[in-house]
């Protein structure tokens, strides 16, 4: 065993997830950028995985295991709404590899992306009568109208100022949030909603994550539903795949 292996071994992995978490603290910020330039530079450099030619919105909208399970259940949760309440905003709907399998079960359909490379390709190759993709931030900028919001493995990516933000605005304007998030197994939980700049990487490298009943966000757990949960997918080495659950929160909007 080498002695960087021990030293893990030795510390555990909340420990070791504290120590990345405060190192990832202290990393210099060279330049402020807009959320929009961050998040069309990891699709035009392929951070995760495909090009510009190829959009891919990483492991989590291409892997069967972790796909599947989510489409069932969410097919299952539309499929049990009438008819009149199947509008779908998917907000940060990537690269439509998932929620294109879900387009059936719904009256009216809006993907919504910050990366206009996105926006305008998913328009050329799946926009039609009911489907439509708009670039918008929606940190910053009003949400389009529907009744049931999906935000799958968005917020993760995001600072608590603008998890809590997108929230807030989703909670007044739909009548159902669905919400999918990456965890740590309950026993590597380092902290809850530790914070962190938008970007690429995610809570769980530092055994954290989104959790909605939880401060900053302190959304009530009688509100909460979870929908399905699935093991989570490699984020590299030393670090745990955890989880990814799906919870569908109840909006405000009756």
């Amino acid at each position: 065993m080498s002695v960087k292996a021990w030293m893990k071994s030795l510390l555990g992995p909340r420990v070791s997830g504290w120590i990345r978490y405060m190192r990832y603290r202290k990393r210099p910020v060279s330049q402020a950028v807009s959320l929009q330039e961050t998040f069309t530079a990891i699709y035009r450099k392929g951070a995760w995985g495909g090009g510009q030619d190829d959009l891919c919105s990483g492991e989590g909208s291409t892997n069967e295991g972790i796909v599947q399970p989510y489409i069932k259940a969410l097919r299952g949760f539309l499929g049990s709404l009438p008819s009149d309440q199947r509008r779908l905003v998917d907000l940060g709907c990537g690269d439509f590899r998932v929620s294109r399998q879900l387009i059936d079960l719904t009256t009216d359909y809006t993907g919504i992306d910050i990366v206009q490379d996105v926006v305008d390709h998913n328009n050329r190759k799946h926009g039609g009568a009911h489907v439509r993709f708009r670039q918008l931030d929606i940190t910053a900028e009003p949400l389009p109208e529907g009744d049931v919001c999906t935000l799958r493995q968005i917020l993760q990516h995001l600072s608590n100022q603008h998890v809590a933000a997108v929230l807030q605005k989703a909670l007044a304007t739909y009548r159902y949030i669905v919400i999918t998030e990456h965890q740590p197994r309950p026993e590597l939980l380092t902290a809850r909603n530790l914070d962190k700049m938008a970007g690429a990487d995610i809570r769980a490298y530092f055994n954290s994550g989104i959790y909605l009943d939880a401060p900053p966000f302190s959304i009530p757990s009688e509100r909460l539903r979870p929908l399905v949960k699935v093991p989570g997918h490699s984020l590299g080495e030393g670090v745990d795949p955890g989880e990814i659950v799906t919870v569908v929160v109840k909006g405000n909007k009756d």
